[in-house]
């Protein structure tokens, strides 16, 4: 099942091979000269398209672009122009490989049937993510990777035969098959409404759609009125929530505190918070001890929305702080990056790494740096982001958005989201005698792993269950 349906992964895995090929082409035209290097860099890029005609892909009118500049006459500029583009549309390819990899629309008909091949009396459905297991030893590119094969071995330990597929799900279904289901989108909501005798959870990961977008549009106002520039919108959802069918939900658990509870009130009689989880990995104090002057660092690390997130305002106070600096680790939209690009490739204060994976070096390097993770983000169920920066030891600069419980760390609120508000924060920040903050980073560190742990998440998970089982 895994390798039929994993064809466009693998067409998508030679496209980025050739990719790659490409740019080391480039590299070594440079370091070898212009006529020894052209035509294979011409075989290569016609390569690379066949490759992404294969994968579905389209990459524009780049060889059209490239073709008569590589084959025209040799000039410095033209070769770092050469450069430019191809790195550009490095980090697309990245970008589309990534997507790929975890797009579960690519799966919305599988449906695995007693995943767990147990003989039980009853049986249930989970409908959140079918990719861990398609693939099991895929390394986990997001936490909800994790927590969703937690959230199977525990229904599987209730006694329950496990079948999963994702949120997305459009194949057939028999609803009256399932003593329990939980999960979200169209096809739990239609079991909602079909099934009165089987117990129905919800299971949340953000905040309200209807209060996430209409976050974002203020987000998104804010900015033009400072700048007098629009930017296209960034993570509108369309997949709004069916009232009618989830007031016939049994219950619901959400990804998030009661902040981010808050946001459905009257939609659930009950709904239970549920602490996300975070990567460790090699981020302990002894491991990762933080750099002298961690204090003056900053990281903003994201995944897709930045003005949603805050990069916009991050930066921008960064423009009047030139003593201290910030560390950008996420991918950033096209149109983004074009807005702030002076600021992203010239400003000293302003390091931009794009996309690094969370195993990488260059990642491991940037946490032992920064004493600090912000994120001034407008909408969470709860930044699974700046917990695994907590774990790396960073005390977490956060709006109440971000569904973190910040007093019970130590951490530190962001309740002015203006310019000038952040800039302030931060430079009072930056002043925290070392001996204070190395204490605070400890502190952060302490409950992280106790309150975002994966012992505790699959703790809290089995103690709802049981409660909504029993009851």
């Amino acid at each position: 099942m895994g390798i039929e349906l994993d064809q466009k992964l693998n067409a998508m895995d030679n496209l980025y091979g050739k990719m790659q090929q490409m740019s080391e082409s480039y590299q070594a035209w440079r370091q070898s000269g212009w006529q020894q290097g052209r035509e294979k860099c011409l075989q290569i890029l016609f390569s690379l398209h066949s490759a992404a005609r294969e994968a579905g892909v389209d990459l524009g009118n780049v060889k059209e672009s490239l073709v008569p500049v590589i084959s025209g006459q040799t000039d410095p500029t033209i070769l770092q122009n050469i450069g430019h583009i191809l790195e550009h549309l490095s980090e697309t390819v990245k970008k589309m490989y990534l997507a790929c990899m975890h797009d579960e629309g690519s799966y919305q008909n599988v449906l695995l049937t007693n995943y767990y091949r147990t003989e039980f009396e009853r049986s249930a459905l989970l409908l959140y993510l079918v990719y861990p297991f398609l693939f099991p030893d895929a390394p986990a590119g997001h936490t909800n990777q994790v927590e969703v094969k937690m959230i199977a071995e525990q229904l599987r330990d209730l006694g329950y035969n496990v079948d999963i597929a994702n949120t997305r799900y459009a194949g057939a279904i028999d609803s009256k098959k399932y003593r329990l289901v939980l999960g979200a989108g169209r096809c739990f909501e239609q079991i909602c409404m079909e099934a009165a005798d089987t117990l129905c959870i919800c299971y949340l990961t953000e905040s309200s759609p209807y209060f996430a977008n209409l976050a974002e549009l203020k987000r998104f106002r804010d900015f033009e009125r400072r700048n007098h520039a629009r930017l296209p919108f960034e993570r509108q959802s369309s997949n709004f929530l069916d009232l009618t069918a989830l007031s016939k939900a049994d219950a619901a658990i959400c990804i998030g505190n009661q902040r981010t509870v808050s946001t459905y009130e009257g939609m659930f009689d009950r709904i239970f918070p549920l602490n996300a989880t975070g990567f460790c990995g090699r981020f302990l104090p002894e491991v990762c001890a933080k750099r002298k002057g961690s204090g003056k660092h900053f990281l903003w690390y994201g995944g897709a929305g930045p003005v949603h997130k805050g990069l916009d305002l991050c930066i921008e106070a960064f423009r009047q702080l030139p003593g201290l600096k910030l560390h950008i680790v996420g991918e950033v939209t096209t149109e983004f990056y074009q807005f702030y690009r002076e600021d992203i490739e010239n400003a000293e204060n302003i390091l931009y790494y794009g996309f690094l994976a969370k195993e990488a070096e260059e990642f491991f390097a940037v946490c032992s740096q920064c004493g600090y993770c912000i994120s001034p983000s407008c909408s969470e169920g709860q930044s699974t982001s700046v917990i695994t920066a907590m774990l790396a030891g960073m005390v977490p600069v956060c709006t109440p958005e971000t569904g973190l419980d910040l007093d019970a760390c130590g951490g530190v609120w962001l309740n002015d989201i203006s310019v000038d508000g952040l800039t302030a924060k931060i430079r009072a920040l930056s002043q925290t005698e070392e001996a204070q903050l190395s204490e605070r980073q400890a502190a952060v560190f302490r409950y992280a792993s106790e309150y975002h742990s994966a012992e505790h998440y699959r703790n809290q998970l089995k103690s709802i269950l049981e409660s909504l089982i029993g009851g």
